[in-house]
């Protein structure tokens, strides 16, 4: 049973999301600057949240917030999740687009989560902004990193697109 509507944000990008975002908006985003993230959150009364970068993780920025929210007399903001916004080709050798797929893990075993960058990039690390993993890659990376995950793919067009 639901006892109360929680509002959540799952898609915030930080100063590690910067090698993929053109605009620079990411420049202040920094582990430095949490505060204001958690103002931003309070103020659009956000209880649960990820920072969900472009294929990184930064471990002490998700310890950095979630020792924040702890320590926050305010209690609006509850719970940061660790997560990764994966680019991947889901139909590998066509003409369509990559997706956009937002993982959030089980935050049960916080070795694995310090070593959850480090397990991506075994499989591969992507550079620039036009690479993408394969489905393959993707599906690879995720037993290498051994969490538990929910995968929220990203939509940007209609349900019926043909494009990717």
């Amino acid at each position: 049973m639901i006892s109360e509507i929680i509002n959540i944000d799952l898609h915030i990008h930080s100063v590690c999301s910067l090698y993929k975002e053109n605009d620079k908006s990411v420049l202040n985003s920094t582990i430095e600057n949490l505060d204001v993230l958690i103002n931003k959150l309070e103020e659009y009364n956000i209880s649960l949240c990820a920072i969900t970068d472009h294929n990184r993780f930064d471990y002490d920025l998700y310890l950095a917030l979630k020792q924040k929210i702890q320590a926050s007399t305010k209690k609006i903001v509850k719970y940061n999740l660790p997560g990764v916004e994966f680019d991947v080709f889901l139909e590998p050798n066509s003409d369509k687009s990559r997706c956009h797929i937002i993982v959030i893990f089980d935050d049960s075993d916080n070795e694995k989560l310090k070593n959850l960058q480090s397990n991506m990039f075994k499989i591969k690390k992507l550079e620039s902004e036009d690479e993408a993993y394969t489905i393959d890659e993707f599906e690879k990376v995720l037993k290498e990193i051994g969490l538990s995950t929910i995968l929220i793919v990203h939509q940007k067009q209609s349900l019926n697109n043909d494009s990717g």
